[in-house]
C-alpha cells in the first residue's frame, strides 16, 4: 500500500522530508562505518572470530542499503520506509561495533 494515497500535502511532504533524511542518514553511515572498519583493519583490529563476524555483517547490511538507495521511490512507500528505517538501526549497530574495537 502507497502512503501517498491516503496522506495531505502536508502529510506528504513530511514523509518526503522523512525518508531523504533515511536516505541521508544511511549513505553516511554506510561511508562513516566503512572509514571505521577500513581504520581497525590497518590497526590489526579485525583478528578475532567477532570482529570478523561484524565485518560480515557490516558487508551485507551495506550492500542492503546501497540496492535500496539505489531504488528512488517517486512515491512514498511504507514498505520502503519501514526497510530504511531497519537498515539504519542495523547501520548504526554496525557503526557503534567500529568506533569501540
Amino acid at each position: 500500500m502507497r502512503l501517498a494515497n491516503h496522506m495531505g500535502n502536508e502529510d506528504l511532504e513530511a514523509a518526503r522530508l522523512e525518508q531523504r533524511a533515511l536516505e541521508k542518514l544511511a549513505r553516511a553511515l554506510c561511508e562513516h562505518t566503512q572509514q571505521l572498519a577500513t581504520a581497525a583493519r590497518s590497526r590489526g583490529a579485525l583478528g578475532s572470530r567477532e570482529a570478523t563476524l561484524q565485518s560480515q555483517v557490516f558487508a551485507e547490511r551495506r550492500q542492503q542499503a546501497l540496492q535500496l538507495l539505489d531504488v528512488t521511490a517517486a512515491r512514498i512507500d511504507e514498505s520502503h520506509m519501514a526497510r530504511l528505517e531497519k537498515l539504519v538501526r542495523a547501520l548504526q549497530f554496525s557503526r557503534s561495533y567500529f568506533l569501540n574495537i
